[in-house]
């Protein structure tokens, strides 16, 4: 995983698959915008595997969803707070209809992860999770458990003049891990996170942004070498008209793929594709529909 696959072929397979037909909207293409204005109260998401149906509040928020596995047994079903936090998510077995397989149970205050508890049907993956603030409402530790134990545990401290955050991961006899040191940008965006471990940067990861504000560039290195792992770009035409997004991984030309949007007259999302160009049997399809 070296090396960025080249401009000319991205470029063509872009054009490819994204071109549409350009859209002028006061609405910019907002979907929650949207919801609220053509009392859309339930978003139906098809694809191969699964189907899935999700409930809106009156501000076009989700509340409840549910998802189907293709013989009609329950997949999924997710309960939201008003803020879109997941509050409760539950697995479950499309060959045995009912049972619950895994499930996840948090909870949140004025926006803010308090804690959560995770559960599958193997009860050696049973986990928990919690979640400090100091004064200023930063975060301040975060602790995840597991056989009712404290596993480790993230300490966070903050550099106000540099635009530093620094968290530090320890074991549970205190230990440390890693340390990653984020640094903000003047609007306290992250675009710069980087791992130690044992004192050498292992790892650095950069965020840019776009002239919309929308991240527009993730990628990954491994050091010393500066090795190029991951790269994944987002293009949006609009603050919210997302078009496509394409993620490299090595240095083999095909090795990356594509997901691109398709939107409707209204602005409304109709079609999602993913094409993974390094193995064809991942690639899949969702088709949006709205009552």
């Amino acid at each position: 995983m070296r090396h960025c696959i080249s401009t000319l072929a991205f470029v063509t397979v872009l054009i490819f698959c994204c071109a549409q037909t350009s859209i002028t909207l006061d609405n910019s293409f907002n979907q929650k915008y949207l919801y609220v204005k053509y009392n859309i109260d339930t978003i139906i998401e098809r694809a191969d595997s699964f189907t899935n149906y999700t409930g809106l509040d009156k501000n076009g928020r989700k509340t409840k969803s549910h998802s189907y596995c293709i013989n009609g047994n329950l997949m999924n079903t997710t309960e939201f707070d008003t803020f879109e936090n997941e509050l409760k998510s539950s697995d479950y077995s499309c060959e045995q209809r009912g049972k619950i397989t895994s499930q996840e149970i948090s909870e949140y205050k004025n926006n803010k992860h308090i804690k959560s508890s995770n559960s599958e049907d193997c009860k050696i993956f049973d986990t928990s999770s919690e979640t400090t603030y100091d004064e200023q409402g930063r975060q301040q530790e975060y602790r995840c458990f597991s056989f009712g134990h404290l596993s480790w545990k993230e300490i966070y401290s903050y550099e106000p003049t540099k635009r530093h955050v620094i968290k530090i991961r320890r074991k549970e006899n205190g230990e440390t891990i890693f340390k990653e040191i984020i640094k903000l940008d003047s609007l306290n965006r992250e675009i710069i996170s980087e791992c130690y471990y044992d004192g050498k940067m292992t790892s650095k990861y950069t965020t840019e942004y776009d002239e919309y504000g929308n991240k527009k560039r993730y990628a990954g290195y491994f050091y010393p070498n500066k090795e190029l792992i991951l790269e994944t770009i987002s293009y949006y035409s609009t603050k919210f008209k997302l078009d496509s997004i394409i993620s490299k991984h090595g240095d083999i030309l095909n090795n990356y793929n594509l997901t691109c949007y398709e939107y409707n007259a209204i602005g409304l999302l109709i079609n999602e594709t993913y094409r993974d160009y390094a193995n064809e049997l991942n690639n899949w399809q969702k088709v949006y529909e709205y009552k």
